[in-house]
């Protein structure tokens, strides 16, 4: 729980629940793209990663006749259904907790050693923010031709949508995502102006939408 200027303590998602919250969403994609593997094997991740049209025909064929077969109301949804949570949820949790790794290791370091705090802080938390970066712009362009392929790309659009609702609430004001004390609260690197990394990835999001 982190202390605020006030006294007064604030509540909210801290690193272990966002670590929680991620392994949680994570093993619920696991269980949906187990869902999507037909009987040769391949699944979802296969799909979004062919290029040959006639293999990509062969797969959507295969889902609508097992999904037929199965005859479970909901079921054709399961492609769907697996890259909106991967694209709404997944990707803005596993995004945030490896900024937050980032501030976490690049404060622990700087109290171990005695180091300045803030030209640490800029460096480490850069490298993990581009690193962030290129993963989620790797995913939405995935996400984006897997919508595509499915033909319902405007799914990917309410995705987007809904994945900045999801950001918006873990970056709120009483967001624990730091080291648990007060000196950790002054130093809230997604807050300081100075900190570029936020336009950085709004770039990214962009250059991905319009791909």
């Amino acid at each position: 729980m982190l202390t605020s200027n006030s006294g007064k303590s604030v509540q909210g998602v801290g690193l272990a629940q966002l670590l929680l919250l991620t392994a949680v969403v994570g093993l619920v994609l696991a269980m949906l793209q187990g869902l999507t593997h037909v009987t040769s094997g391949y699944g979802i991740e296969d799909f979004l990663g062919w290029v040959d049209q006639g293999a990509i025909d062969q797969m959507k064929a295969l889902w609508q006749d097992t999904f037929a077969r199965i005859a479970l109301p909901g079921l054709r949804w399961v492609p769907h259904l697996y890259l909106m949570i991967d694209t709404a949820v997944f990707m803005p949790l596993y995004g945030l907790l490896l900024l937050a790794i980032g501030d976490y290791f690049a404060y622990r370091v700087t109290r171990r050693f005695a180091l300045r705090w803030t030209p640490m802080r800029w460096w480490v938390c850069h490298q993990f923010g581009a690193l962030a970066g290129v993963l989620l712009l790797v995913d939405y362009v995935e996400n984006a031709v897997g919508f595509a392929r499915l033909d319902t790309l405007w799914m990917f659009f309410v995705s987007l949508v809904l994945q900045l609702l999801a950001a918006r609430a873990l970056l709120s004001p009483t967001s624990r995502v730091l080291p648990s004390n007060s000196a950790a609260a002054r130093h809230v690197w997604w807050r300081d102006k100075r900190y570029d990394l936020g336009s950085l990835l709004f770039a990214v999001a962009l250059l991905a939408t319009v791909s």
